[in-house]
């Protein structure tokens, strides 16, 4: 119940208390692993109702001359608050030996202003009392909620002194055709590759456009989605965490930072190829080749894609695919990669969840380290998700492979 109220009022106290869903109450509250149905577990609405009925017992005893009321009405997720009623109080007798009605009656009023003028200063000098001791550097336990051994030890060689960490996400190159019109070419992403292309050819052509323009204002929901998840668990650690447009990246930035980046394969794919790995896992088109595949593995683990009629859109965007997470030394010996590639922006989110999520964590860890109880420093792992209507709503670990140290030379 702590827990929960905490967080409902922090996210009212941020504004954020009308954006409150089922799902992010159960995974960001309740620790719900990511496979998480609402539909099918009733756990937030159930621990809501008792939230709800352990206020109104609150108020009823202990907080009955509390000044606010903080209670969740009925039929919402979110906290609401309000002033307590005011009690009427009955004007004293004014017929007071050696007073007139006026005197009286002014005697009363000072005394009152006074008592209400103590009562403001005691709230204000409260309110600022508390306000100083939350802005004080709290002790806190070495694992916080949300913060575990298995996330310390996936993320102890971002977390190193003096390295800041960037996080990149894929921002797709638009072409610009005129003043309104804009044009994406999935295969291209620079503008050398642009003017090439038969497909922005024809376009430019059909819009009787002669001169082009790139522009990177867009990026995928689910892309955004995963840098959130990354930055809100790292920022804490890691004051130094920024974000950078994939177009703006340098091999000058690389050598002297670490790099987390969301995308497909053909976006990060040349920075993370110069650190001089062999990969083990490759994603291509439809599918993620196996190269080196062990007993009761396939060579090719294929995506599965269906279309519907589900979505308002006219189509589900339901299926099954796989993303590669690879952890890689960087260009300098101090520097580290963890790049997260999939064709499928949602499959993507899902593998981030695999490194963000405690519960995912651990048995991620579990799996990296096997019987030598070792967490390899490199090494790819392969996740597969299920998304629908571009949300991932379960995912697996598949298979890892561990990358030798001596790769990154």
């Amino acid at each position: 119940m702590r827990t929960l109220l905490q967080f409902l009022g922090e996210k009212l106290l941020s504004g954020e208390a009308d954006q409150l869903k089922e799902y992010s109450i159960g995974i960001d509250a309740l620790g719900k692993p990511s496979s998480y149905d609402p539909r099918s577990d009733s756990t937030v609405r159930v621990q809501i109702g008792r939230l709800r009925q352990k206020l109104a017992e609150y108020y009823r005893t202990e907080g009955a001359h509390d000044i606010l009321i903080v209670d969740i009405p009925k039929g919402q997720l979110s906290l609401d608050h309000k002033a307590a009623p005011v009690e009427e109080v009955a004007l004293p007798d004014m017929a007071v030996s050696g007073f007139s009605e006026r005197q009286a009656a002014a005697k009363w009023l000072r005394r009152t202003q006074i008592a209400a003028g103590v009562a403001v200063a005691a709230l204000v000098l409260s309110a600022v009392l508390a306000f100083e001791l939350w802005r004080q550097p709290q002790p806190r336990a070495k694992y916080e909620t949300g913060w575990t051994p298995e996330l310390e030890e996936l993320w102890a060689p971002f977390l190193t002194p003096g390295k800041p960490v960037n996080i990149s996400f894929e921002a797709p190159m638009f072409i610009r055709m005129g003043p309104s019109q804009f044009f994406r070419d999935t295969s291209v992403n620079r503008l050398s590759s642009a003017v090439l292309s038969p497909a922005v050819t024809a376009v430019g052509k059909a819009l009787q456009v002669t001169q082009i323009e790139p522009r990177y204002h867009y990026a995928p929901f689910q892309e955004v989605n995963s840098a959130f998840l990354l930055g809100k668990l790292l920022a804490g650690r890691k004051p130094q965490t920024f974000l950078v447009r994939n177009n703006q990246l340098s091999w000058e930035q690389m050598a002297n930072n670490n790099w987390l980046f969301i995308g497909s394969s053909g976006f990060f794919a040349e920075l993370v190829e110069g650190s001089h790995i062999e990969r083990q896992f490759i994603v291509e088109q439809n599918a993620v080749r196996n190269v080196h595949p062990r007993p009761g593995e396939p060579p090719m683990f294929m995506e599965q894609h269906s279309v519907g009629t589900a979505s308002p859109l006219g189509f589900s965007e339901d299926g099954e695919v796989y993303a590669v997470v690879t952890r890689a030394p960087g260009p300098s010996a101090d520097s580290n990669i963890l790049y997260f590639e999939s064709n499928v922006t949602s499959a993507r989110l899902g593998a981030v969840q695999w490194f963000t999520d405690p519960e995912l964590a651990a048995t991620l860890v579990a799996k990296l380290k096997g019987p030598s109880d070792k967490l390899p420093r490199y090494f790819q792992v392969v996740i597969r998700v299920k998304y629908r209507d571009a949300i991932p709503i379960q995912s697996a670990y598949v298979t890892h492979r561990e990358l030798p140290a001596a790769a990154g030379k």
